[in-house]
């Protein structure tokens, strides 16, 4: 009834109501409003705000409302003024014709640092690959951490060899050494094994 009289005095139509309000009227009369603003709003944009298709105006800032943006909000075609400041907004924002024709697009989303699109500072490219050179950078690391160890190992080995190669006294001393343990484990191996068995026998 307001809407009628406004509209037959000259004067766009404007609505304050809740969200559900809005888009339930819409969807099952499609009432003529040209200026809709929700208050108290909270939880997520409902897909069905796209039915709105005569609004020109809407405000749904300083609400709780979270989630994305829905698609069907770029299907209002009729829409000139967009407001969604501070709320709990995520996501990427829609890139539909009529939404690209708002005026100072990083108004219309401030207060929302979960957003990212073209039209705001924070590119949602650039927050979806911030992982990646973090993982390959520690696969890298991971890499190196064993290549080291077996160059290492490598580099052990054939600095002993060439040591035993050109001193000849050391590699006698230690074929020697080895000799001797070999003599001395094999004794004890014989003499347990000779005990073990008068035991038992």
């Amino acid at each position: 009834m307001e809407a009628s009289e406004a509209t037959r005095r000259g004067r766009r139509p404007f609505v304050s109501l809740s969200l559900e309000e809005a888009y339930g009227g819409a969807t099952s009369s499609r009432r003529t409003v040209s200026d809709c603003k929700a208050i108290w709003a909270s939880g997520k944009i409902p897909e069905k705000i796209g039915a709105l298709v005569q609004v020109e105006s809407l405000d749904l800032s300083h609400n709780e409302l979270s989630g994305e943006i829905p698609s069907s909000l770029s299907a209002l075609t009729s829409l000139s003024r967009l407001n969604l400041s501070y709320n709990r907004l995520t996501g990427e924002v829609p890139s539909g014709n009529q939404l690209q024709t708002l005026e100072d697009p990083a108004y219309i989303y401030i207060g929302n640092p979960g957003l990212c699109g073209p039209s705001l500072l924070r590119k949602c490219s650039q927050a979806k690959t911030i992982p990646a050179p973090r993982e390959h950078h520690d696969d890298s690391r991971d890499v190196s951490f064993f290549l080291s160890i077996g160059c290492g190992y490598v580099m052990g080995l054939w600095s002993i060899f060439c040591t035993f190669l050109f001193k000849r006294k050391w590699r006698v001393n230690w074929f020697t050494l080895c000799d001797s343990l070999y003599d001395w484990v094999y004794v004890q191996v014989a003499v347990t094994w000779a005990s073990w068995t008068r035991k038992n026998g």
